[in-house]
């Protein structure tokens, strides 16, 4: 009596189909977390967001370039 390896893995591959589902989702949100971490602890440099922001702004052809939030807080900070 020998045993097909092939109908042993077979025989539960119906539960366990898309196993690898969950250790992709708990990888991409594991990554996910790593750069909101790495962003929140950054210290955002204003005049090049904003140089970025209105280089998108042409890039895009936007008719008006959208203020910046850095700009509202220095405005705050200056009051």
């Amino acid at each position: 009596m020998t045993v097909d390896p092939f109908e042993i893995a077979s025989a539960g591959d119906d539960d366990n189909a898309d196993s690898w589902l969950v250790t992709y989702a708990d990888a991409i949100t594991l990554l996910m977390a790593f750069f909101v971490v790495m962003f929140s602890i950054s210290k955002p440099d204003s005049e090049k967001l904003d140089q970025i922001s209105g280089g998108l702004s042409q890039a895009l052809h936007k008719k008006e370039t959208a203020a910046s939030p850095f700009q509202a807080l220095a405005k705050e900070a200056e009051l």
